[in-house]
């Protein structure tokens, strides 16, 4: 196979990277038919190279074994690096070269290692758990999570894999937002009386309001989830919720409120 037979492409790549005008190969040059593939190697691989903005493409199998035929013929690994530059077009470091020999001795073959891929821990049928488990319980922290996944299926997971777990499914954290506890008989009644006031412009300056109530201790953790796009749901929060079943009195007398705590026994004189 002559260098004329070529392609007009790899014949003009092929006289440029050979030193020869194509005035002489056309009279006298027949390239060897291993010449050229190596050269059609090469114009391959710089095609890549203009591609991929200049990522070379050195480590195929035929780039490999070039590597391998040089390395046998006595050649160091600069003068590998520097053949293949000059005659195969091929952009690679000695460190690269090192490194390809290397897992070559160890492993006789010129092709890529098989990557060792470990299966996911959690699958999809855990995530869902996880999932509806946080959806159901916006306040449960990655322990408690863990533990009903180890409960329901067995497995051993850390807070770490949960907490992972959880930012891949959207889930955000945020601080507690609380609203006012209201019957929902109470609502109505409420926004009548409200509508009512405004209507007769009351000022209550001659109103004294009393109320009373029990409430216990309750309290939500600092911080809760939420599903990423979604609203922050609001927590119910008691008046006073701190207290221990205590009876109050509130007494309003115009814009001046007194709190009044009388226990159960007096209450009940």
């Amino acid at each position: 196979m002559a260098a004329k037979d070529l392609p007009e492409n790899e014949r003009q790549y092929f006289y440029t990277h050979l030193g020869h005008s194509e005035e002489m190969n056309k009279q006298t040059y027949q390239a060897p038919l291993a010449v050229i593939e190596i050269v059609k190697v090469g114009k391959h691989l710089n095609d890549i190279d203009n591609e991929q903005n200049g990522n070379s493409s050195w480590n195929c199998k035929t780039i490999r074994e070039r590597i391998l035929s040089l390395r046998r013929s006595g050649k160091n690994i600069t003068e590998v690096r520097d053949e293949l530059i000059r005659s195969d077009n091929v952009q690679v470091s000695r460190q690269g070269i090192s490194a390809f020999l290397r897992r070559f001795r160890q492993s006789g073959s010129v092709t890529d290692f098989k990557v060792n891929t470990r299966q996911k821990m959690l699958q999809e049928v855990h995530l869902e758990f996880i999932d509806e488990t946080i959806r159901n319980d916006r306040e449960i922290s990655a322990r408690e999570v863990a533990k009903l996944l180890t409960e329901r299926f067995h497995i051993p997971v850390s807070e770490t894999t949960i907490k992972r777990a959880r930012q891949r499914l959207g889930w955000k954290h945020s601080p507690t937002q609380y609203c006012q506890m209201v019957r929902e008989a109470n609502k109505p009644k409420r926004v009548n009386y409200a509508l009512e006031c405004i209507i007769n412009r009351e000022t209550f300056d001659n109103v004294i309001f009393t109320d009373e109530t029990t409430v216990k201790i309750q309290s939500s953790t600092r911080y809760s989830f939420r599903k990423e796009g979604e609203e922050t749901q609001a927590k119910g929060k008691p008046k006073h919720p701190y207290q221990v079943r205590k009876n109050i009195f509130i007494l309003t007398v115009y814009r001046v409120v007194v709190y009044i705590s009388l226990c159960h026994n007096f209450m009940n004189r």
